[in-house]
């Protein structure tokens, strides 16, 4: 990039040209012009952005679509090849709380509000489409294939559970098997986006961050057992505090941070060389198969790695997390979670016949079959509901 010319100095602008000394003084002198505004921004032409005001202008953030597909891919894993299960889900939630509270506190200040009503239609286009589409076709599935037992029994008696995005809160997953269990972690995103862009509407961005910061607080608390004599086993308060999933809070608290000056100048300091993503990202996958690290460990080094990918644009893993088949992961990410549990199920009795031991071909397979199947539908269904600009992006 060539240099920005040279700003000229208000002594260069008051000096008189050495013509006008020369010329005797029959007209009036050429009026000054006037000095810039000190409360103007300097355009790009003529400043340098800081990185704080690069990270205000970016509209996309290119390496969350490679931690996106990340995520679904572990999810996947969990569910075909086994071991733990906390990567994918926690940073899936990571990365909503975060983008979505950037588009709302980028609204308002462009616009001084947030049409919370226009959220939640953009939401629903793209979300709800698919869902229930799935949610129908797991009821003709389970009624046709599906035996007389108690899985059949409580799909159906929690199918308005399913269906209101509350089975987080209505339905028990500790169970041998409940099908169409992946829902919760959709319910739990939805409940807290009810609440969430009105309370970003009308308070300022420090209380928000301070009501989330003591509500996290509570929810670590309750799960470590320090609230149990307040909120017992049984009371719907402590089902309710502990639906709040802490990632989706964290995310949402990094995207605050970052949006303030002094937060994105901090975290810069701490997080911004071009290294930070490469070794947080070994380190949340060295926890994540470890298992026995706290989750509030793993909360902590998936929102670091976050924002070390969205400080700066040239970190380590830009190019393997832009790569184009991994974005292509990413767009189709949430067909993916929708389907692949049919796709599994499918690949499992495939592979039924040659025995066991075949965990990493069931996840291959798996991946493969829901990678196309969600491209179709994204193609073909659930574009169909988006708005025309996003319709007219290609899977």
């Amino acid at each position: 990039m060539a240099p920005d010319p040279p700003v000229p100095s208000s002594e260069d602008v008051a000096a008189p040209a050495l013509g006008s000394l020369l010329t005797p003084p029959t007209e009036a002198p050429p009026r000054r012009a006037p000095p810039p505004s000190p409360t103007r921004l300097p355009s790009a032409a003529t400043a340098e952005l800081t990185p704080h005001a690069a990270f205000l202008g970016r509209r996309h953030f290119a390496s969350l679509d490679g931690l996106r597909a990340l995520a679904i891919l572990a999810v996947v894993w969990h569910h075909t090849a086994g071991g733990p299960g906390r990567f994918g889900a926690n940073l899936f939630f990571l990365l909503s709380g975060f983008l979505v509270t950037t588009i709302l506190v980028r609204e308002r200040a462009r616009k001084g509000t947030i049409d919370v009503l226009g959220f939640r239609a953009r939401r629903a286009r793209r979300l709800y489409p698919l869902y229930f589409t799935v949610l129908a076709g797991y009821v003709g599935l389970v009624a046709l294939l599906e035996p007389a037992g108690a899985a059949r029994d409580d799909f159906f008696a929690h199918l308005a559970a399913f269906a209101s995005f509350t089975s987080n809160l209505f339905v028990e997953l500790g169970g041998e098997r409940t099908i169409f269990y992946f829902a919760w972690s959709l319910a739990a995103q939805e409940q807290f986006y009810l609440l969430w862009p009105w309370l970003l509407k009308r308070a300022s961005a420090r209380a928000c961050a301070a009501g989330l910061m003591a509500l996290l607080s509570a929810v670590y608390l309750a799960r470590a057992g320090a609230l149990d004599l307040v909120l017992p086993a049984d009371a719907f308060a402590r089902t309710l505090l502990l639906s709040l999933m802490p990632a989706l809070g964290l995310g949402a608290l990094l995207a605050l941070a970052l949006n303030a000056r002094r937060g994105f100048e901090w975290a810069h300091r701490m997080l911004g060389s071009r290294r930070a993503s490469s070794v947080l990202l070994l380190l949340a996958l060295l926890i994540w198969r470890t298992g026995r690290v706290p989750e509030p460990l793993m909360h902590l080094v998936l929102t670091a790695l976050t924002a070390a990918c969205v400080l700066r644009e040239d970190h380590l893993l830009a190019r393997l997390l832009r790569h184009s088949a991994v974005v292509h992961v990413s767009t189709v990410s949430y067909g993916v979670y929708l389907l692949h549990m049919l796709c599994h199920n499918a690949v499992e009795r495939g592979l039924a016949r040659f025995g066991g031991g075949l965990e990493l071909l069931d996840f291959a397979l798996t991946t493969i079959l829901a990678v196309l199947v969600a491209t179709l539908s994204h193609r073909h269904f659930e574009r169909r509901f988006l708005a025309p600009e996003k319709r007219a992006q290609r899977a």
